[in-house]
């Protein structure tokens, strides 16, 4: 039978660098790279080419007789 390795504890970084300091610079780097809301003034308004396609048909429906 083969005989059992000692578990070993993960590696975190540096032998100085705890758990919780590699939390704390993951909640770091998820502050800068969060979206924001886009402001009221950004709000997309429908164009001409939006318009044409909300009076089609949409797929898969058949199309009214002329």
């Amino acid at each position: 039978m083969s005989e059992e390795l000692p578990m070993e504890p993960a590696e975190t970084g540096s032998r100085d660098q705890t758990p919780d300091d590699a939390r704390r610079k993951v909640d770091e780097l998820e502050e800068e790279h969060v979206d924001e809301p886009a402001e009221k003034e950004n709000v997309a308004q429908p164009t001409s080419g939006d318009e044409e396609d909300l009076e089609s048909p949409a797929a898969g429906e058949p199309e009214p007789p002329d």
